[in-house]
């Protein structure tokens, strides 16, 4: 999970970072401000947080992190199920 620092405050998650930062320094704008554009944006970031960081945190786990520096095998089985479409929606 990012996170960020700024003097004496420091917030976590990248929707509220990015929120922080538009707020603090809004030119340029980081969301678009058009409200179609914005609603896509945010969507996009959202999905990235949910569906593709579950899906592609559950297989680099299994097939590179535990069995290159766990030193013991991954659940293959989850990887799989992770790759499958109907498993994230």
């Amino acid at each position: 999970m990012p996170a960020l620092r700024d003097g004496d405050f420091t917030i976590s998650d990248s929707t509220a970072i990015i929120t922080y930062l538009d707020a603090i320094h809004p030119e340029p704008n980081l969301i678009p401000t058009e409200p179609k554009a914005r609603a896509r944006t945010i969507w996009y970031e959202e999905y990235g947080d949910t569906i593709v960081a579950a899906c592609s945190g559950a297989i680099f786990f299994n097939r590179v992190v535990s069995p290159k520096f766990f030193g013991r095998p991954g659940d293959l089985a989850a990887a799989d199920e992770a790759q499958r479409p109907s498993s994230h929606g």
